[in-house]
């Protein structure tokens, strides 16, 4: 994870770990659960970018 300021707004690269199994909608869908509970943490205007790799 790195956080880092812009301006007033905060910005977040998660990096995650999934399955090597699950498909590409899978892994999608767990992207966008973490970038929600991670804009519920930091609010709404927070830029998020979560980049999922799979697991070995």
């Amino acid at each position: 994870m790195r956080t880092r300021r812009i301006g007033n707004y905060i910005a977040i690269d998660v990096h995650i770990e999934v399955d090597k199994d699950l498909d590409i909608t899978q892994a999608h869908n767990i992207s966008s659960e973490v970038e929600g509970v991670v804009k519920k943490t930091f609010g709404e205007d927070t830029f998020i970018s979560v980049h999922s790799e799979p697991a070995p």
